[in-house]
């Protein structure tokens, strides 16, 4: 169900194989590729957060 979501938002390709038994197989669009600064962007957010909550690690080993 996700997999066809996502086919129906081009961000999947769907090829069917015509091989005993049907084989599906799914591959990124070009599309997709314009997700990678939005994905860079979360996880730089994501590491300052934990910074922000945990702070760097040299703060962390002084705690330990």
């Amino acid at each position: 169900k996700e997999l066809r979501e996502l086919e129906q938002n081009g961000l999947v390709e769907r090829i069917v194989k015509d091989t005993y038994p049907v084989s599906i197989e799914y591959f990124p669009t070009a599309h997709t590729k314009t997700l990678g600064p939005v994905v860079e962007s979360l996880k730089d957010w994501g590491e300052n957060h934990r910074k922000h909550i945990f702070g760097s690690p040299a703060e962390v080993e002084k705690r330990e």
